[in-house]
């Protein structure tokens, strides 16, 4: 049964993304890049593999071809040895005359699909530009999904940049329509199962995602908005920041986000098109692992109650912490669930084989100084999915 609703919620995920691939024509509808735009950006932001794998053509004969060359030269072989860096090339089966055309500017192919990580990002420039949902709305009529994302994209309208629940993360008021939009996906994505979370419990995870993002874009924002200040107000990179100056910093602030809530990051991404990359992935898996955690807390709850709490009901999640571990397998981490109960149960996305080894040892441990001369050691519950466990 654990094994089967996993698949089922799995095939949800995928079924969504394969809606962001296939359903071309209602959300081009939708889209405020082009098409030769989409594919522009998908074959800027393309990994040096995946440009020798195909899919991806090059432009030939380009006057950047060299200066690039010589740039990658240099950063891969600081003392100048030639001998240096065509050994470097030769253990990916590369040579000069090969590697100066990956160096091109680089499009997505007109038979190649475009991936889902390009849809995501063009999704979400509509969050930033509520202003027109309703004349685009008008334009969609077949597909339920498509309905949902204008319907997420007017939900957005609400959201002003003074929507961030910390303001303490590095301009976190352009993301607060990302935020809106992973909200609308996990929705679709995670179903029923998110009514295990409470709203604290929600929002600790989105607090999460906005961080995440914020910390990734921090730089290119912050060079940004430094070039922002010098083409609206050149005199202030020349003056040392004082509290009179505050008003007019917050007014150029704002501005900056105003700026970014529109054309300013389609522009934005074109420049940096790795970077729209990332902050799609960073999304895509946060919508997974917030979704799956929903999903396997609502398979699991029985089984919970009966190890855990005398199988008594645990109630909802009013609050997790996490954080506490390093982000692996798409960004999953450790969560430490509080129910309503009062009960705290950890939630590790891995195998807990060798946990569930360990306490079983301590178990036996314990009986074998059972006589009463030894204190027995603490014991910990564990709950093994195989997948995952809870402990």
């Amino acid at each position: 049964m654990n094994v089967a609703a996993t698949i089922g919620f799995h095939l949800v995920c995928w079924s969504i993304s394969e809606a962001f691939r296939n359903l071309r024509n209602p959300i081009q509808l939708l889209m405020k890049y082009s098409d030769a735009e989409l594919r522009s950006l998908v074959g800027r932001a393309a990994p040096l593999h995946q440009r020798w794998d195909g899919g991806i053509e090059l432009a030939t004969g380009e006057a950047d071809d060299a200066a690039r060359l010589q740039r990658w030269r240099e950063i891969l072989s600081i003392e100048g040895d030639p001998d240096i860096f065509a050994h470097r090339l030769a253990l990916d089966g590369l040579d000069l005359q090969g590697c100066h055309r990956l160096l091109s500017t680089a499009t997505l192919a007109n038979e190649a699909p475009i991936p889902v990580w390009a849809w995501r990002i063009n999704a979400f420039s509509h969050y930033c530009w509520p202003d027109e949902v309703d004349k685009l709305s008008s334009h969609v009529e077949a597909d339920v999904d498509a309905r949902q994302l204008v319907a997420g994209a007017e939900d957005a309208s609400n959201c002003s940049i003074t929507t961030s629940p910390t303001n303490e993360y590095p301009f976190e008021d352009i993301w607060a329509p990302f935020i809106t939009s992973a909200r609308e996906e996990l929705h679709r994505c995670a179903g029923d199962a998110l009514n295990n979370l409470g709203a604290d419990a929600v929002q600790t995870f989105e607090s999460q995602l906005w961080a995440t993002i914020a910390y990734v874009a921090a730089l290119p924002l912050s060079m940004e908005f430094r070039r922002f200040l010098a083409k609206h107000d050149p005199l202030s990179i020349l003056e040392r920041p004082a509290a009179d100056n505050s008003a007019l910093s917050h007014e150029m602030y704002r501005r900056f986000v105003r700026h970014f809530q529109g054309a300013g990051l389609l522009a934005f991404f074109q420049e940096y098109p790795v970077l729209a990359r990332r902050l799609s992935k960073v999304v895509g898996c946060w919508v997974e692992h917030v979704g799956e955690f929903s999903h396997r807390l609502e398979v699991d709850r029985a089984a919970l109650s009966e190890l855990f709490n005398q199988n008594s009901d645990l109630g909802p999640v009013v609050n997790v912490r996490i954080g506490v571990s390093d982000p692996h397998h798409r960004r999953r981490d450790v969560v430490i669930a509080t129910f309503s109960c009062g009960l705290k149960i950890v939630y590790k996305p891995k195998d807990l084989g060798i946990d569930e080894a360990f306490w079983s040892f301590i178990d036996w441990f314990n009986a074998q100084c059972a006589d009463g001369e030894i204190l027995p050691l603490r014991m910990l519950k564990v709950l093994n999915r195989t997948a995952y466990g809870w402990v």
